[in-house]
């Protein structure tokens, strides 16, 4: 498996597909919006807006923004499917995550030309993702997760297989149950200690060696900077609290681990 066709260069995706041009894939990036394809034209890879011209490549990986992208993208005029020579179909990986129903609908219609489909939803953020560390939930038959492994293998270091289609987003959106839960908590118990005066470094170095121990104080700077634009951790409370707003959303995305392109 040598060439990839990557959908959805936004916040995750850039990241992602910028990795699989360092670990030597050819890759076609495609995106609706030109400037997101422009750093990738420097780079001297081969950029599209319609998905139907890149079907030649053995993979086709789709990270857009929510259940809506991924059947305009898959399905829709321009799409995929349109595109896909039954003859010679590429696997196709949607990295977004999204309804487990969302990919048996599009696993459907794509299987009419004879497309294989896998669910791969990814946990870690652009700085993991950059790394090749990500976390990569897999769903779907295990013969085609063997055939893109070397793919999923370049962008992260844990792959995990989690069942028939459409597990490895249920898995996901449990994980980001729980996930979510534990930064909108953690935000709260910040907004608690500053008002308190109680530094949040000391703070956190006294949680991480006590029952409240999470992510936020396994690495509190790391917290700090979530969404890549807080700079304060007033900041960081804002922003959650805006977010939680629509907290259905927020579990299914993870909050801002897969930006749109």
């Amino acid at each position: 498996m040598k060439t990839i066709t990557f959908i959805g260069v936004g916040g995750i995706g850039k990241p992602m597909a910028e990795r699989l041009i360092e670990t030597g894939f050819a890759i076609t990036v495609c995106d609706l919006n030109e400037a997101a394809l422009e750093g990738f034209r420097k780079r001297g890879a081969r950029t599209i807006s319609r998905a139907a011209e890149g079907t030649e490549a053995d993979a086709i990986l789709v990270m857009v923004a929510n259940d809506a992208q991924v059947k305009a993208a898959v399905l829709g005029p321009g799409g995929v499917l349109e595109g896909s020579d039954s003859e010679r179909p590429p696997v196709v990986a949607i990295m977004s995550s999204v309804l487990p129903q969302t990919i048996q609908d599009t696993a459907r219609e794509l299987a009419k030309e004879n497309v294989h489909t896998l669910d791969a939803p990814v946990s870690g953020g652009s700085i993991r993702a950059a790394q090749g560390e990500l976390t990569i939930m897999v769903g779907g038959d295990a013969a085609d997760l063997q055939t893109i492994r070397p793919v999923f293998d370049a962008l992260g270091n844990k792959v995990f297989h989690c069942g028939p289609l459409g597990s490895g987003e249920a898995v996901k959106i449990i994980n980001n149950i729980v996930g979510v839960a534990n930064t909108l908590i953690t935000a709260e118990a910040l907004e608690m200690a500053i008002k308190l005066g109680i530094d949040l470094k000391w703070l956190a170095d006294v949680m991480e060696t006590s029952s409240g121990r999470n992510v936020a104080t396994k690495d509190i700077e790391g917290f700090r900077s979530i969404g890549n634009e807080a700079v304060s951790y007033e900041d960081i409370l804002a922003t959650w609290r805006a977010v939680s707003e629509d907290r259905d959303d927020m579990v299914r995305r993870g909050g801002e681990d897969e930006a749109g392109p």
